[in-house]
């Protein structure tokens, strides 16, 4: 059986990881979601397939940058994933998956994943800072989270650099602005065929009115 193309949304937390994820779900991709109602009802903070956000808590404390396990464990936790989501969908030729935590490991999903593919998105550290302290309970200093955040954002895309995988760059700004682009960006990068319906839905998921840290132009 032909392996799938895999596409991971792979951005720090608080950048429009969920919004993309819907947008995937939305277009016909199964995204590992248990319960389309996370879909349906909410636009931010879900959409994330629950064994990836296992492997990433398991793996790294991103605050810290401290490793739990080994870079063959990941490998193989990862390797793992993807046999159990091609059970779970196994006429899919597009699987994908998010969980914001794992774009620090790009290194160990490239081994792992056949046809493996990315979607990046760029938000600036401080903006996607701002927006963590206002959501979560959990509130650290700015300077500290801005620094993570970058560092974060850097050696994704180096990894993504060095390890050849196929990229769909994303600007924040450019989501909420230009939605019907973003859509059709998405389309064509991964050769979908979605309804005219899905099309639309993915559309109309976009909601500007949802940012509240990133001027808009």
């Amino acid at each position: 059986m032909e392996a799938p193309v895999v596409v991971i949304v792979c951005a720090p937390p608080r950048s429009g990881t969920s919004c993309i994820a819907a947008i995937l779900a939305k277009l016909g991709i199964p995204m590992g979601v248990r319960g389309a109602e996370r879909i349906k009802g909410r636009t931010t903070g879900y959409c994330e397939d629950p064994i990836l956000r296992r492997i990433g808590e398991s793996s790294m404390d991103v605050w810290t940058w401290k490793w739990r396990n080994t870079y063959t464990q990941r490998v193989e936790l990862f390797r793992q994933w993807l046999l159990a989501r091609r059970q779970q969908s196994p006429e899919a030729k597009t699987l994908g998956g998010k969980f914001p935590r794992i774009c620090t490991m790009v290194p160990e999903m490239a081994e792992a994943i056949p046809n493996l593919r990315a979607i990046a998105i760029d938000r600036p550290a401080s903006d996607s800072a701002s927006s963590n302290n206002a959501s979560w309970r959990l509130r650290l200093p700015m300077q500290f989270m801005v620094r993570v955040l970058r560092r974060v954002a850097a050696k994704r895309d180096a990894d993504l650099l060095a390890y050849g995988v196929p990229t769909l760059r994303l600007k924040f700004t450019d989501i909420m602005t230009q939605p019907t682009e973003t859509v059709d960006g998405i389309i064509a990068f991964l050769h979908l065929t979605p309804t005219v319906q899905q099309r639309q839905a993915a559309i109309d998921h976009i909601d500007p009115s949802l940012n509240h840290h990133t001027k808009l132009p």
